[in-house]
């Protein structure tokens, strides 16, 4: 940026922390204004601050113990009633946004329009429909109409921390289990909804496929005791829906599809680098499970196993297989 543009972006910033209610010395302000543009003299910052007070009558110095301190009158930050937002917090108000349409003709409708109409004058316009935040082919959407008492009933007993006894069918099987359980909470993935549930036989938690979910019982009398559950450390034993035990993998992205795999977040434990051919390494510590090698094999072509063998052969073994199917 020329020396104007760049003065005019000290200004602007000065001018937003002053919104927020901050007030701070000229030296403080210098602090500021390096941390965020580099190195600017003393001088050039009370040149800014006089600039400003010129721009904005209700910017006062005032002496605040020993030093002198700028600061917006009370009324100038009310008037403005601007909300500063940071990386996607308005990106998250425009998706909050359309979830609320789901609300529509429901008794909390007026609630909703109200939220609506205040979050309209932070996030204004549409950028997000309700119809496009689950828009997602290629994988398909389980469609859980008919399931809404079910789901209601398992908002009712992660709210109420209580303990039910669950029919449940591993996988869609026909054949039915039945064990004691303590709900946490939901979680979406790849076209379904899914339950995290501590289960006392096992002594851990698992996720429950809510479409597989026959029958709830409330336990009236219990002596159980659950284990503190945290998503981030629980998912980071997971691929997906699936757990098992953490092994070092090493993918090759070819570098003809590094675009695709460029700032994205596959797994937390992740670390990313490139060969001397720019293509590119994805280290993490995953379990190899089914979820995880559908999603590898998905790539096709585009990524190569380096490490361990035991992957590399569960891929070649899927790979003859499916291979099979069109001879």
């Amino acid at each position: 940026m020329d020396t104007e543009s760049i003065k005019t972006a000290r200004v602007l910033f000065l001018y937003k922390e002053l919104l927020k209610g901050r007030k701070f010395s000229t030296d403080e302000a210098k602090e500021m204004v390096d941390s965020e543009f580099g190195e600017t003299s003393l001088r050039s910052i009370q040149r800014d601050m006089n600039l400003l007070q010129e721009c904005e009558p209700m910017l006062i110095s005032e002496r605040d113990g020993r030093k002198n301190v700028w600061k917006l009158e009370r009324s100038a930050i009310k008037t403005k009633g601007i909300v500063h937002l940071e990386k996607n917090k308005l990106l998250s108000l425009h998706i909050l946004k359309a979830h609320l349409k789901a609300f529509r003709h429901t008794v909390i409708e007026d609630d909703i329009k109200e939220l609506t109409e205040k979050l309209e004058l932070i996030a204004p316009q549409e950028v997000f429909s309700h119809e496009s935040l689950y828009w997602d082919q290629n994988i398909g959407q389980y469609d859980y109409t008919q399931k809404d008492p079910m789901i209601r009933r398992i908002i009712k007993y992660i709210s109420e921390e209580q303990w039910v006894k669950v029919e449940y069918r591993s996988g869609g099987r026909d054949k039915q289990k039945s064990f004691d359980i303590l709900f946490r909470c939901f979680f979406y993935y790849s076209g379904s909804l899914y339950c995290v549930a501590y289960v006392p036989y096992y002594q851990h938690h698992i996720a429950l496929a809510v479409q597989y979910i026959d029958k709830l019982e409330p336990l009236e009398y219990h002596r159980y005791k659950a284990q503190e559950f945290d998503f981030k450390k629980w998912s980071k034993y997971r691929f997906g829906v699936y757990f098992g035990d953490l092994k070092k993998v090493v993918l090759r992205i070819n570098k003809l599809y590094n675009v695709y795999f460029e700032n994205r977040q596959f797994h937390q434990s992740q670390k990313v680098s490139k060969d001397s051919k720019g293509n590119m390494l994805i280290e993490m510590r995953v379990p190899i499970v089914d979820d995880f090698i559908s999603w590898i094999m998905s790539w096709g072509e585009a990524i190569t196993v380096l490490k361990p063998n035991e992957l590399i052969k569960r891929i070649n073994m899927n790979l003859h297989n499916t291979l099979r199917n069109y001879e």
